[in-house]
């Protein structure tokens, strides 16, 4: 089953699909002001970052400048996230 968390998701229906989703599209900014900040104070956000396995970056040649610096660190800081989750 496929989900989407972004910006436009209910914040009542994330933990619901961060736990039953396999497939979970979302943007760098949600990584960043909601998945990332919360993966060790919501069950259901580290239950998915332990199970992580790919991640797909679509149009990742647009992002250049300060923009493409800044995706960079936050899927650094993902990485880093999923290996102690």
């Amino acid at each position: 089953r496929a989900g989407v968390i972004d910006g436009d998701t209910p914040h009542s229906q994330r933990d619901e699909i961060a736990s039953e989703c396999q497939i979970i599209l979302t943007n760098p900014d949600t990584l960043h002001a909601a998945i990332l900040p919360n993966w060790n104070k919501k069950p259901s956000y580290q239950s998915l970052l332990s199970r992580l396995k790919t991640i797909v970056i679509d149009e990742a040649h647009v992002y250049e400048g300060a923009f493409g610096a800044h995706v960079s660190m936050v899927l650094a800081r993902l990485k880093r996230v999923c290996r102690v989750a």
